[in-house]
């Protein structure tokens, strides 16, 4: 539920920035919020090993040769 906020209030915060900012630079702020944000929940994911499970399961649904 709290993500849903979250998504709800940066959707608005997103769509007010565009006239006072322009849609592409509006657009490049939030690709680079996204990405950083991406890059730490893998780097803690990675710390604290929550992938591993979900890496090794994935690797089942690789045919092999």
């Amino acid at each position: 539920m709290l993500f849903g906020v979250f998504f709800g209030i940066g959707g608005i915060m997103f769509w007010k920035s565009i006239p006072y900012i322009g849609i592409s630079l509006t657009y490049g702020i939030v690709i680079r919020f996204c990405s950083a944000a991406e890059y730490v929940v893998c780097v803690k994911a990675a710390i604290f090993n929550i992938l591993d499970g979900a890496l090794s399961n994935a690797s089942l649904l690789v045919p092999s040769k």
